[in-house]
């Protein structure tokens, strides 16, 4: 068995080195709380300092995207479940959708504009064909439909 002394020593030279203390702990298996009691004088260079900052943010990123791909994953099996559950909408289902997405959606005329007519504004092309949909079963012709696309600088996707 190696003295406590010499694990010490072994530990701050690991830490001199720029070691975390992760990668050390695999070297020295002892309590985190001794690790940290041992190193908690032991300066590190600049240059070691930035290394272990780098190898924090590499962390987290690998941290992000995993958590990123499972959450993609989940989502996934969850649109797939809900697809299997849900049978084509009704002439019904679509005029009370429709409704819907104006009332949350659209805007409305008001008392110094009367000439407004109906208008939707998302970016959801699937939101925006159901709204289509039900322009169509309410019986708004074609022709009367104007389409504005906004693209905003700031925009990703």
């Amino acid at each position: 068995m190696i003295p406590k002394n010499a694990l010490k020593q072994k530990a701050i030279a690991l830490r001199k080195e720029g070691k975390t203390y992760g990668e050390i702990f695999e070297v020295i298996p002892v309590a985190k709380s001794t690790l940290s009691l041992w190193l908690q004088g032991v300066g590190l260079a600049k240059k070691q300092f930035q290394t272990l900052t780098d190898k924090k943010r590499l962390a987290q990123l690998r941290g992000g995207a995993a958590r990123k791909l499972e959450r993609v994953t989940r989502e996934g099996k969850i649109h797939t479940q809900a697809r299997s559950e849900i049978s084509p909408l009704s002439t019904r289902d679509i005029w009370l959708f429709g409704i819907a997405l104006y009332w949350a959606e659209g805007s409305k005329q008001k008392v110094h504009n009367v000439s407004q007519g109906l208008q939707l504004i998302n970016d959801d092309y699937r939101l925006i064909g159901v709204y289509l949909k039900w322009l169509q079963n309410i019986g708004v012709p074609i022709q009367f439909l104007l389409f504005d696309l906004y693209l905003h600088e700031t925009s990703r996707n």
